[in-house]
């Protein structure tokens, strides 16, 4: 497993748990854990306007469109997705471009990504936001769990409320999850190293990942005296220096 997917599992799965930090790293909380197997339906699958499972790629044209944003559609080179990345600098992101949670602060909506399985449905949205202050994330999360309990009631594993004040170091986590049988969502916030503090929602159709399978298992197939692995057979992709 590469280390970058390791790591993400890790912070995933842990609200800072673990040993006493290095020095200049900041402790988060202990986690809150409840169970994360769904049982119920979600109240909604709409956020931000755009049905989970539901918005096929007109709707997600005319979502974007909405919004005023330029962001084209790109084929995963692995998954059967397409994909619709939106950044400030190629797309028009702006603090207030998703008017159910403008920006707060000094922040800036720094990423909105759609995902859907090739002729199927939206079945993932996630969105970045990016801080400099600390407050201003903490706040901007708070304001994130909030609306998000008053629509999906409480979460079924929370780390609690962030300390600012852990955001000074070189790294904090804090993340909150709801689990249903048609939708879960995922939101943190984090410091990994660098200067700034990113709050981000994941919004995902439980069971669409499988579904989707790999783009092309056929063309992915080791090429005979080539990669054992089949990295020289992706577009773009070199093999990593850890594979033999």
């Amino acid at each position: 497993m590469r280390p970058a997917i390791v790591l993400t599992l890790l912070l995933s799965a842990c609200n800072g748990c673990g040993e006493k930090p290095a020095p200049g790293v900041a402790a988060p909380a202990a986690p809150v854990s409840g169970g994360m197997i769904a049982s119920r339906a979600a109240a909604t699958t709409t956020v931000y306007g755009l049905n989970m499972g539901g918005t096929d790629a007109a709707g997600i044209d005319a979502w974007l469109a909405a919004h005023k944003l330029t962001c084209p559609q790109a084929e995963s080179p692995r998954r059967a997705t397409l994909r619709n990345e939106c950044t400030p600098e190629a797309s028009g992101l702006t603090a207030t471009t998703l008017p159910e949670h403008p920006v707060l602060g000094g922040g800036q909506l720094s990423s909105v990504l759609l995902s859907r399985g090739d002729g199927s449905p939206l079945t993932h949205l996630s969105i970045t936001r990016r801080f400099s202050l600390p407050a201003d994330a903490v706040a901007d999360y708070n304001a994130s769990l909030a609306t998000l309990s008053t629509t999906f009631g409480d979460p079924v594993r929370s780390g609690g409320t962030p300390d600012a004040t852990r955001f000074g170091g070189t790294m904090a986590h804090w993340s909150a999850d709801w689990r249903f049988t048609d939708l879960s969502i995922h939101v943190a916030i984090l410091k990994a190293g660098g200067e700034y503090i990113s709050v981000s929602e994941r919004y995902d159709t439980p069971g669409a990942s499988e579904a989707e399978g790999v783009r092309g298992p056929a063309e992915l197939e080791p090429t005979p005296g080539g990669d054992p692995f089949g990295f020289d057979k992706i577009p773009g992709m070199k093999k990593p220096a850890w594979h033999p």
